[in-house]
């Protein structure tokens, strides 16, 4: 298995791997904290699944308040669940419901509700981290770019091993 998958998944579990995944955290934490202090977050959100938590647990090193987020969590498979989630895609979109999996309209207004939880979650923070997975951080990214198709949601680019992206919060409105 390749040294680039940070989980292995089965059914709702995820847990990050003894490997690149733990570095990786550390690694994330390291740069958080080496920096300047501002650069500290107050808040990190989290999706509930444990290799998120478990990345926030490593990069708050206990001195981060860490909230659990249920929009955050990865798409819903239903019974692709017990697949290889690379597997997932070789699905069609229009049979994903049938598997009892989220498909791109439900995935997309599941963010749309994430990114109200963050809003309500964040008024009293400066600077918050994410941390959740690639289908839901590509549907948040649909909403703020203000695509209306949420299958054009599927279209951004999503790296393999995640990302850090910049969400620029007005909550003085």
């Amino acid at each position: 298995m390749s040294d680039k998958i940070l989980a292995e998944t089965a059914p709702n579990v995820y847990v990050l791997k003894d490997n690149n995944g733990i570095e990786q955290a550390k690694t994330l934490a390291d740069n958080l904290w080496l920096r300047d202090p501002r650069s500290i977050p107050g808040l990190i959100l989290t999706s509930p699944l444990k290799r998120a938590k478990q990345t926030a647990e490593l990069v708050g090193r206990n001195a981060i308040r860490i909230v659990e987020i249920d929009t955050l969590r990865a798409g819903g498979g239903g019974d692709l669940e017990k697949l290889p989630y690379k597997h997932w895609y070789e699905v069609p979109e229009h049979e994903l419901k049938r598997h009892g999996a989220e498909d791109a309209e439900m995935l997309y207004a599941r963010a749309q509700l994430a990114i109200m939880n963050i809003i309500k979650s964040s008024k009293d923070y400066d600077l918050v981290l994410l941390i959740a997975h690639g289908g839901i951080y590509q549907m948040i990214k649909a909403n703020a770019l203000g695509l209306r198709d949420p299958i054009q949601g599927y279209s951004i680019p999503m790296p393999k091993n995640g990302e850090v992206i910049r969400l620029d919060i007005d909550n003085k409105q």
